[in-house]
């Protein structure tokens, strides 16, 4: 099977932070960038949090493309690992009261060629490819023999998931005492895991 006839039957659901109106002139940028690879998704979730908004803006800006797109706005940002723990299980559970099978779970500022269609892929039910940002692209002199073949750093910004056999993405009340904890601690730097391990 090729990595299309699961896009065929999947949701994507996106999720980012909208800080002010040049983010949504980005966002929109992206989306054009990646249409021949979005146009193939049976359904389109984009969830936001923000520090300025201008929804119609944002939303005249998706629906330019998919005017059929559920768009949410979370009114509380708990920071970037929180925040973005949020917005994970907020995409995952309309998928779930929506009864979609299928979840292609990605951040905003993804961008997708044409050519990841024709990825062989074999049955399972959670697939998971690896991206890399331009600054880790810069660190490796964009040599891309060599980072296909030597670097790995996972990160949760693009991957699928059968909703169907899972009930829950990410653990809502562990999320919270973990947040809960870190309020407490004087001159948090923003990196969790560097306090509470795993």
């Amino acid at each position: 099977m090729i990595l299309k006839k699961l896009i065929n039957k999947s949701w994507y659901g996106s999720i980012g932070y909208i800080h002010n109106d040049s983010d949504i002139e980005l966002l929109g940028s992206y989306l054009l960038h990646n249409q021949l690879v979005l146009d193939e998704f049976e359904g389109h979730i984009f969830a936001f949090t923000y520090n300025e908004l201008n929804e119609e803006y944002l939303e005249k800006t998706i629906s330019s493309l998919y005017p059929n797109a559920i768009i949410i706005y979370l009114d509380e940002n708990r920071g970037h690992n929180f925040g973005t723990a949020d917005l994970d299980n907020t995409v995952f559970d309309i998928c779930k009261d929506l009864e979609v099978k299928w979840l292609c779970k990605a951040s905003n500022d993804i961008i997708l060629q044409p050519d990841i269609l024709g990825i062989p892929i074999k049955e399972a039910d959670f697939y998971y490819i690896e991206g890399i940002g331009y600054g880790g692209m810069k660190n490796w002199d964009f040599d891309f023999d060599k980072i296909q073949n030597e670097y790995f750093y996972p990160q949760t910004n693009f991957y699928f998931i059968n909703v169907s056999k899972t009930d829950y993405l990410t653990d809502k009340n562990y999320i919270d005492e973990t947040y809960h904890q870190i309020q407490s601690i004087e001159n948090y730097n923003g990196k969790i895991w560097e306090y509470i391990q795993e």
